[in-house]
C-alpha cells in the first residue's frame, strides 16, 4: 500500500511538471507568434509619402500630426515601425487618401461633356485644353491606386492576369494550350510602359519611335505593324486577341484561305504574348492551333480579376462592361512606373478636324453597346490631369523622347 501511494505521487508530481513545461512552452510559442506578427505588421505599415498632390494634402497633414510632429510642411512623411498604432492609423490615412483621389477621379471625368452625338465636339475642345496644359507624372496618386485597388479587389494583377495549368477544368479540350505551368509575364515593376491602342488618331503622328523606347509594349486584336512602323512602332511585348474577330471577319479558320488570310494579315509581324479571354476560345481551336506554332505564346485572361475590376470601377459610376483597353491600362497601371497611352480616341475626327478611319489598319466598326467607351475615356482623361498617365493625342515630337 505504501509503495502504491509513493508511486501515485511521483506520477503527481511528473504530471504537475508536464503541465508547468506545456504552460511554459505554451507561453513562449504565443509570445514567438506575438512577435512575428509585430514584425510583418511592422514591414506592411511601413510607409513612404511624398506630399505632391493637393488632393492628398490633408491627409498628409493629418498624417504628420497623428504622428505629434510640429512641422506639416514637411516634403516626406515616414511612419516608422516602432509607432504601430501610428503605422495603423496612418494605414487608415493613406486609404482615405486613396478613396478621396478616386473620388476626385470620378468627379473630374464627370465634368467633362459626354463625347456622344452632339457633344462631340464641346467635348473634342475640352480634351483640346487639357492637353495643352503642362503634364507631370504625379507618382503619390499612382501609389495610392495600386494600394487602393489591390485592397478592394483582393487580388494582385501579375498574379491574376493570366490562367495557368492550375486553373484549367477537367472537361478542357484544348490540350492544355494557353496554359502555361507559371505565369508568362516579366516580373514587375516596368519602368516605362506604351499601351497603344488602334485608333485612326495614329495615322501621321510619328509616335513609332516613342512607343518603341517603353519598356514593355501593350496592343490590341493583333493590331497590324507593317507598313505603319514610323507611326505605331515595331515592339509587342503583349498583344490580344477577340475570338469574334476570328470568327466574324476569318469564318473561324474553317477554309484554307481563311487561314492563310489570317496568318498573314494578323500573325506575320507578331512576337510576344497574345492575352485572349477564354470564354468561347474553345470554339476557335484553328486559331489556337495557328498561334501554338507561331512566333506568339498564347495565355489566356483571368475572368475572375477583369470582373472585380468591373466591380471596383462600378462605385464610381462605370456600370458597363469594361473594354479590354480599359482593363488593361488597369493592370498597367500596376505593373509599370510611368505609363503613357497611344492610340485611344473613338471619334472619326481628330482634334484639328480631320477625318480619321476607326482603325489606323482599317475602317472596321466593331460593336461597342456593351461597353462604356465614352466614361471610359473621360476616366482615362482624367487620369492624366491627376498625372497617373500620360494621355498621347496629338503627334509626337521628335526633339524631345520624352515628349
Amino acid at each position: 500500500m505504501r509503495v502504491r501511494s509513493i508511486y501515485l505521487c511521483i506520477c503527481l508530481i511528473c504530471l504537475v511538471h508536464f503541465i508547468l513545461i506545456w504552460m511554459t512552452s505554451i507561453n513562449l510559442l504565443n509570445k514567438i507568434v506575438s512577435y512575428r506578427r509585430l514584425v510583418v505588421e511592422r514591414y506592411k505599415t511601413t510607409w513612404t509619402m511624398e506630399i505632391a498632390n493637393p488632393f492628398i494634402m490633408n491627409s498628409s497633414r493629418l498624417l504628420v500630426t497623428s504622428l505629434g510632429s510640429n512641422s506639416t510642411t514637411k516634403n516626406e512623411v515616414l511612419i516608422h515601425g516602432s509607432h504601430p498604432q501610428a503605422a495603423t492609423s496612418a494605414g487608415k490615412m493613406i486609404h482615405e487618401a486613396a478613396k478621396t483621389m478616386l473620388k476626385n477621379l470620378r468627379d473630374l471625368a464627370q465634368m467633362l461633356p459626354n463625347g456622344t452625338g452632339n457633344g462631340t465636339d464641346n467635348f473634342i475642345s475640352n480634351v483640346s485644353s487639357i492637353l495643352a496644359k503642362p503634364w507631370r507624372h504625379e507618382h503619390n496618386n499612382t501609389k495610392l491606386f495600386r494600394l487602393f485597388l489591390t485592397k478592394e479587389t483582393n487580388t494582385i494583377v501579375y498574379d491574376e492576369m493570366m490562367l495557368t495549368q492550375k486553373h484549367r477544368k477537367k472537361n478542357d479540350k484544348s490540350g492544355g494550350i494557353g496554359y502555361p505551368k507559371k505565369n508568362l509575364f516579366p516580373k514587375p515593376p516596368y519602368i516605362s510602359c506604351s499601351v497603344v491602342g488602334s485608333s485612326g488618331i495614329l495615322l501621321g503622328s510619328k509616335c513609332g519611335r516613342l512607343i518603341d523606347d517603353k519598356d514593355f509594349v501593350i496592343r490590341f486584336n493583333l493590331a497590324t505593324l507593317a507598313g505603319f512602323e514610323e507611326d505605331v512602332g515595331i515592339k509587342t511585348n503583349m498583344t490580344t486577341m477577340n475570338p469574334t474577330i476570328v470568327r466574324k471577319y476569318y469564318g473561324g479558320l474553317k477554309k484554307e484561305s481563311d487561314r492563310v488570310n489570317f496568318v498573314q494579315s494578323k500573325l506575320v509581324d507578331q512576337d510576344g504574348l497574345i492575352w485572349t479571354p477564354p470564354q468561347d476560345l474553345n470554339r476557335t481551336m484553328g486559331a489556337i492551333k495557328l498561334l501554338n506554332n507561331s512566333k506568339l505564346t498564347l495565355v489566356r485572361g483571368n475572368m475572375r480579376h477583369f470582373h472585380r475590376l468591373g466591380k471596383f470601377w462600378s462605385r464610381y459610376g462605370l456600370n458597363h462592361l469594361l473594354t479590354t483597353g480599359f482593363y488593361f491600362v488597369n493592370c498597367a497601371l500596376n505593373l509599370c512606373s510611368e505609363l503613357h497611352l497611344f492610340g485611344f480616341w473613338p471619334f472619326a475626327t481628330s482634334l484639328d478636324g480631320r477625318t480619321i478611319p476607326a482603325h489606323y489598319y482599317d475602317d472596321i466598326k466593331l460593336s461597342t453597346s456593351q461597353h462604356n467607351a465614352s466614361y471610359e475615356l473621360r476616366l482615362l482623361l482624367a487620369m492624366h490631369q491627376l498625372g497617373m498617365l500620360k494621355f498621347h493625342i496629338d503627334k509626337c515630337s521628335a526633339e524631345d523622347p520624352k515628349y
